[in-house]
């Protein structure tokens, strides 16, 4: 298939392809493309497989995506090769700030990145630029995006490392604020007296770089330590309950 056949029949414009989670973002794209004359397709709440599958069918010119796309989200990144692969210019929907995932998405064959705040004007600028194949980010915009994720990845890198320098009984110790304990109740949990324990914490704070509690429970969500999704859920204080009225201490988080 042609560069001709990614084209709307009878119009001057190309066939724009929007897979994104968020409905109301969609429609308005959608709405704004169409009002210009442009071929649109939506899929809202798909998978990458289910984008990449589409794409192969109606062959657009364009791709907006923004699902699955995540550093560690491996379809979500394959699936921007593969549509780059095939032939359609990827604009892909990226926060500023998420430097490491920006790098990823151009080295997948990303021919623009945008965020989720675009004026919708400029967003049409860049289907239509990018459609028309120019290359939006030259080499030197390029370069910076790379240098800045090199510097996120070393960034996270002494960050994880500073977690995996804490005790055992840091650890615990952070677990249990995590949980939403105090220093008094982690000392009756853990069986230690409340100086030990106010101990641990001005040594972990110290260890992960930060002031006060919140802000180490923060950094540790942040982060993903251990498991952002358990310690979001009230497992722990159940936890901490149950072994409460057994006198028993916390399970240690080593």
């Amino acid at each position: 298939m042609g560069v001709a056949d990614r084209w709307g029949e009878g119009a001057n414009v190309p066939r724009v392809l929007i897979a994104h989670d968020d409905r109301l973002l969609v429609e308005a794209l959608a709405f704004v493309l169409r009002s210009q004359g442009h071929v649109v397709a939506t899929l809202l709440g798909c998978s990458a497989r289910t984008a990449l599958v589409r794409a192969a069918e109606w062959r657009p010119a364009v791709v907006v995506l923004g699902m699955e796309l995540r550093r560690d989200a491996s379809d979500g990144l394959a699936v921007v090769d593969k549509l780059a692969g095939q032939g359609a210019a990827v604009v892909a929907f990226v926060e500023p700030q998420a430097h490491s995932l920006q790098a990823a998405c151009l080295e997948a064959g990303a021919a623009a990145l945008v965020a989720a705040d675009i004026p919708l004007a400029d967003f049409t600028t860049v289907v239509t630029r990018v459609a028309a194949g120019e290359r939006l980010l030259g080499s030197a915009a390029r370069h910076a995006i790379l240098v800045r994720a090199q510097q996120a990845e070393h960034d996270h890198r002494e960050r994880w490392a500073a977690f995996e320098s804490l005790t055992c009984r840091e650890r615990e110790v952070l677990l249990a604020i995590m949980g939403g304990h105090n220093a008094t109740q982690i000392a009756e949990l853990t069986y230690v007296s409340v100086t030990t324990v106010r101990t641990h914490i001005r040594s972990l704070l110290s260890k992960l770089g930060v002031s006060s509690q919140l802000a180490a429970v923060a950094l540790a969500v942040q982060m993903g330590w251990p498991d952002a999704r358990r310690l979001a859920s009230p497992a722990l204080s159940e936890a901490a309950v149950a072994a409460r009225s057994r006198r028993r201490p916390l399970p240690a988080a080593c």
